[in-house]
C-alpha cells in the first residue's frame, strides 16, 4: 500500500514539475506506461494513435525543412549559374529563328524521330557541328567547340538539349531537366511521367535500376522523391537499340535532385 501511495507521489510530483513548461509533456506512470502530463494537472497514457501522429507530425516537419533549404539552395545555384554565365568567355548567340516554348505534342513527336536514319532528334551520330546546327530550329544558347547547348521543353517541362562532339563529330546528346518545385515528391512524379513516354517511343526498357545507398524509405513509394533528394536512392532505365543506348536518370543529394536523359552512341560489338 505505502509502495502505490509513493507512486502516486511520484507521478503528482512530476506532474507539478512539468506544468510550468509546454504542455503536452511526457512521464511515465506508476505501471511503467507512458503518459502525457497536462498543464491542468491531469493526465492520460499515450496511445498507438498518439505515436503514430508523433511520426506523421515529424516526417511533415523534416519535410517541409528540406524543401525550404532546397527552394534556398536551387536559388543560390542558380544565380551562380548566372552569374558563370555571364562571366564566361564562350560565345553567347541569338538563334537566327528564335521560337516560343515547344508545346507538348511537338515536344512528344522530338524527343526521337520515328524516321530510323536519326539517332537522336534530326540528328545521326558522326555529323559535325555545322551539320547539326542546320538541323535544329531551337533557341540555340551556347555555340562551343565540344558542344551546343539549346533552349526547349520536354512535355511540358523546361530544359535545356546538349550536343556532345569528340574530335568533332557527334558522339552524344543530353536532355537535361530544369525542374523547380520544392516538393521532391513532385520530381520522382516527373521522372515516372518521362519513364511513361519514354516507353511508349522505345518499348520495353532493358534495365530499371534503383540503387538504394540508405533504404530507409525503401518500403514508403510517397517519400522516394524525398529520398532522392537526400542521396539515399538513384533511380536509372535504359533503353537500347541499334544504334543508341538511352538512359533516363534521376539522382540527388543535399535536397537537389538532378533529372536527365542521356543519349549515346552504341559501340560496335566485335
Amino acid at each position: 500500500m505505502a509502495g502505490k501511495i509513493f507512486a502516486v507521489a511520484c507521478v503528482g510530483l512530476a506532474v507539478f514539475c512539468l506544468t510550468s513548461f509546454a504542455a503536452p509533456q511526457k512521464g511515465t506512470a506508476a505501471d511503467g506506461r507512458q503518459v502525457y502530463l497536462k498543464d491542468d494537472g491531469t493526465w492520460r497514457y499515450i496511445t498507438q494513435d498518439d505515436i503514430a501522429a508523433e511520426k506523421a507530425a515529424k516526417e511533415d516537419s523534416i519535410a517541409k525543412a528540406a524543401a525550404a533549404t532546397a527552394a534556398e539552395v536551387r536559388a543560390k545555384e542558380a544565380e551562380k549559374t548566372r552569374a558563370a554565365a555571364e562571366a564566361s568567355n564562350e560565345p553567347r548567340v541569338v538563334a537566327k529563328k528564335r521560337l516560343a516554348d515547344e508545346p507538348e505534342r511537338t515536344a512528344l513527336v522530338d524527343v526521337i524521330k520515328s524516321d530510323r536514319s536519326f539517332d537522336v532528334r534530326k540528328a545521326r551520330w558522326g555529323m559535325t557541328r555545322d551539320e547539326v546546327k542546320k538541323s535544329e530550329e531551337l533557341q540555340l544558347l551556347t555555340d562551343a567547340k565540344d558542344r551546343l547547348e539549346y533552349k526547349f521543353v520536354l512535355l511540358g517541362i523546361k530544359s535545356r538539349i546538349v550536343y556532345r562532339f569528340v574530335d568533332a563529330r557527334l558522339s552524344g546528346a543530353e536532355y537535361l531537366i530544369e525542374q523547380d518545385d520544392v516538393n521532391p515528391s513532385r520530381f520522382y512524379d516527373d521522372f515516372q511521367n518521362l519513364k511513361e513516354h519514354l516507353r511508349r517511343l522505345y518499348g520495353t526498357p532493358v534495365s530499371d535500376d534503383k540503387d538504394w545507398k540508405n533504404d530507409i524509405y525503401k518500403g514508403d513509394e510517397k517519400n522516394w522523391g524525398f529520398a532522392i533528394s537526400l542521396g539515399f536512392l538513384a533511380c536509372h532505365t535504359e533503353w537500347q537499340n541499334a544504334s543508341t543506348k538511352i538512359t533516363l536518370n534521376q539522382t540527388g543529394g543535399n535536397h537537389l535532385i538532378k533529372t536527365n536523359i542521356e543519349y549515346g552512341a552504341r559501340k560496335e560489338e566485335k
